[in-house]
C-alpha cells in the first residue's frame, strides 16, 4: 500500500478547489487607453522621430513593460495640450 504525501511535490503549484478561493480583488482593468508607439502614431499627426524626442526630453508621459513603451492616451492628450498652450 502507497502511502499518499500531503506535501506538494516541488515544482507543482497546486490550485485551490473552487469553493476554497481565496477572496482577493480583481485585477485593474488596463484598457485600450494604453497604447502601442504604432497606435499612437495613428492618432496623432507626428512621426516616429519625433515621438521619440518628445519621450527623451520628457515632454510626454509613457511607460515601459519589459522592452515595450506604451503611452497613455489621455495623458499624452493633455501634455501636448499643454505644449500648444506654452507655444503661444
Amino acid at each position: 500500500m502507497k502511502k499518499t504525501s500531503s506535501k506538494p511535490k516541488a515544482g507543482v503549484v497546486q490550485f485551490p478547489a473552487e469553493g476554497n478561493l481565496p477572496n482577493k480583488p480583481p485585477l485593474p482593468y488596463v484598457g485600450p487607453e494604453f497604447v502601442s508607439e504604432g497606435t499612437l502614431l495613428r492618432q496623432i499627426p507626428a512621426s516616429r522621430r519625433t515621438l521619440q524626442n518628445w519621450r527623451a526630453n520628457g515632454k510626454i508621459p509613457f511607460i515601459w513593460i519589459g522592452r515595450r513603451v506604451l503611452y497613455h492616451v489621455p495623458s499624452v492628450r493633455e501634455a501636448l495640450l499643454r505644449l500648444q498652450k506654452n507655444a503661444a
